[in-house]
């Protein structure tokens, strides 16, 4: 396999959806909640209400709002929060069959990369715990200038059809696994050789209810698999 961006690597490409699939919570709206509850940068519940209205319009956008929102705080400082946020979440629903898998094709010297529409920053501490190599991580960010985040989104944002064209662009190749829960991630999946649909718990009326059942009935239709921890 010729995976341009990645050096000595000739192995398979594996690439998974964060939040519901490594996890049963959504690390992003968990740590927009954090930076609420502890007035980062400035941040109060007001920006909840402006995210909400936001995500019903354009998901995508209000993804990529909430790593804007971060400008004018250093990544080093950021990364201080968000390691914080996370030694603070210590019963953290990891789907630890999850964490075998991937594991499991490390061990076959596969290539992991989680690609998700959560903020990056906030998903390092996390993705480091599941084992997996927080520097494998394509989600949504900004351009960083002097150490310093701005609020200039990078593309391809990182949501459906954007994540499939993040792995291409950024790593430079098919996927062989692809992992996935909600209609977000059906671009990634369809490109890979073997799909393969998480279910989680989300419950009924939460935002992305409807969209992991969606998912659930093409995944029936093109008999790929489900996995249901």
């Amino acid at each position: 396999m010729n995976c341009k961006n990645i050096s000595s690597f000739d192995g398979e490409l594996v690439v998974t959806d964060a939040d519901g699939t490594l996890w049963d919570t959504d690390v992003g709206d968990e740590f927009f909640r954090y930076q609420i509850e502890h007035g980062v940068n400035g941040i109060t519940s007001d920006h909840w209400s402006v995210y909400q209205a936001m995500f019903m319009n354009n998901p995508a956008k209000a993804y990529s709002w909430l790593a804007q929102i971060n400008a004018g705080l250093s990544v080093e400082k950021l990364r201080e929060i968000a390691d914080d946020f996370c030694r603070r979440r210590r019963k953290f629903p990891y789907f630890e069959e999850m964490k075998d898998y991937l594991a499991n094709f490390q061990d076959k010297g596969m290539e992991i990369y989680v690609v998700s529409a959560s903020v990056r920053w906030a998903l390092e501490p996390f993705v480091e715990k599941m084992g997996l190599d927080r520097q494998k991580i394509l989600a949504m960010e900004t351009k960083v200038r002097d150490g310093i985040i701005t609020d200039e989104p990078i593309s391809p944002l990182p949501f459906g059809v954007g994540k499939i064209l993040a792995v291409r662009e950024k790593i430079g190749c098919e996927p062989k696994i692809a992992f996935g829960n909600t209609m977000g991630d059906l671009d990634m999946l369809k490109a890979a050789v073997e799909p393969v649909v998480v279910t989680s718990h989300t419950p009924k009326g939460h935002n992305l209810s409807i969209s992991e059942k969606c998912l659930q009935r093409i995944a029936r239709k093109n008999s790929w698999r489900i996995w249901t921890f």
